[in-house]
């Protein structure tokens, strides 16, 4: 697998809805940062795209990625044929063998068999190229199995997005290990409110929370499919309206210090 971040690794610094930051992330910056980080890929999601850039941009993202010996990799959201091609179009441009796809866009939040209705022909269109379906917390890992085996793809297994629907670390990774493109480390903690009548679950840096991540590292690497590992974050905003852009950088720095340094788990790629 190799070791990467995303534009979900920096969403505050690139920009959450309502939450602008001072100095917006830039998808250069992005690469600078993926290097200085030891980063082996860069993951180009819906937050920060590389399909709606005119050519001549595009290339040169390409030209310094290469020059900082960086893969790239394309992420989308929702089930539009068009947007989702032409991001096949860039993967196998990239020599990427996946594309990371959230399904729900907006207020589209199509069943699971809507949501087969309309992924398959198109993924039957992408050639060599997969998709890699996100968990979200709307589908049961159980139901996205099903999805992934009738859509003929496969899945970005994220370690966080599923406690949404009340499905344990474990289970989540057991089940969609062997349908694993690409996985998203992003370490939590749960507290009880003071109230002791609840929990919040706040994002750490990678290593600093609750899972148990060279498991699950270890767990997925054995299935021998997964081409990378890339660190995701939810810092918390302590004030609101003030996105926390020094408290994410500084996670990010963390995080991949930790992954860096798990012996044996994160191979360069060749």
């Amino acid at each position: 697998m190799r070791l990467g971040i995303g534009t979900y690794t920096y969403a505050w610094n690139i920009g959450v809805a309502g939450n602008p930051p001072p100095n917006p992330m830039s998808r250069l910056e992005l690469l600078q940062q993926a290097a200085r980080l030891g980063a082996q890929t860069v993951q180009f999601c819906e937050n920060l795209p590389l399909d709606s850039l005119p050519e001549s941009e595009l290339r040169v993202v390409e030209s310094v990625a290469r020059d900082l010996g960086l893969h790239l990799e394309v992420g989308t959201r929702g089930t539009d044929a068009d947007t989702i091609k032409r991001c096949a179009v860039l993967a196998q441009r990239f020599g990427s063998g996946f594309i990371r796809l959230v399904i729900d866009k907006g207020h589209d939040e199509p069943s699971a068999d809507e949501a087969v209705r309309r992924l398959a022909p198109i993924a039957a269109d992408l050639g060599n190229t997969r998709m890699a379906i996100e968990n979200h917390d709307r589908f049961p890992v159980a139901t996205l199995v099903k999805m992934v085996e009738a859509i003929g793809g496969g899945v970005c297994l994220d370690t966080a997005n599923s406690l949404g629907s009340l499905e344990g670390t474990e289970h989540v990774v057991r089940t969609l290990a062997p349908y694993t493109l690409c996985l998203h480390i992003k370490d939590v903690r749960a507290k009880r409110v003071s109230s002791m009548m609840g929990f919040t679950i706040t994002g750490t840096a990678a290593g600093d929370g609750q899972l148990d991540i060279p498991w699950i590292m270890e767990e997925v690497r054995s299935r021998g499919q997964a081409e990378s590992l890339i660190l995701e974050l939810w810092p918390p905003q302590e004030t609101p309206g003030v996105p926390p852009v020094e408290l994410e950088r500084a996670m990010a720095e963390r995080g991949m210090q930790y992954l860096r340094e798990l012996p044996a788990l994160v191979a360069p790629s060749s």
